[in-house]
């Protein structure tokens, strides 16, 4: 038997779950927006298949909901946002709007999230700085064991 909701309940659900386990409201939020978001435009592997995942994160410590993300080191166009282990969106989010700030008023800006779990889709930072009328590149890492993706052309 197969289940179907639509986006909305599976928004409502994904923040309950996020809520139960620990998550202050405004991050369940968040996370589940953009968790449901990912799946409407087809990335799969960055939506809401990714909340079982959280959840048992959330159970065994690796990601810390509610944790402060705070900008630890900065000059005028860089900054290191530590995201004390949250949800890597909130961490994310965080990181992306410090670099618009940063950007508006310098016209550049290098931003680094540190102690960032899985941050999701990462189209949707640069989208949200592009919506601002801003140039953005994103990049991440990855733990040791996790998934290695070779760049484009990377084999030849």
């Amino acid at each position: 038997m197969s289940l179907t909701f639509g986006p909305e309940r599976l928004h409502r659900l994904a923040e309950d779950i996020f809520e139960a386990a620990g998550a202050p409201r405004g991050e369940a939020e968040v996370v589940a927006e953009h968790l449901v978001s990912a799946s409407l435009m087809g990335y799969d592997t960055h939506g809401v298949m990714r909340i079982p995942q959280y959840d048992e994160e959330i159970r065994n410590g690796s990601i810390r909901p509610g944790a402060q993300v705070v900008v630890s080191h900065e000059t005028e166009t860089t900054a290191v946002v530590d995201c004390g282990r949250t949800f890597g969106q909130v961490g994310g989010l965080r990181a992306i709007d410090t670099a618009i700030e940063k950007a508006r008023r310098w016209k550049t800006a290098t931003v680094v999230a540190r102690c960032c779990n899985h941050a999701g889709r990462l189209g949707a930072y640069t989208t949200r700085a592009a919506m601002q009328g801003f140039l953005a590149i994103g990049f991440c890492n990855s733990p040791r064991h996790g998934h290695f993706v070779t760049p484009w052309g990377g084999r030849e």
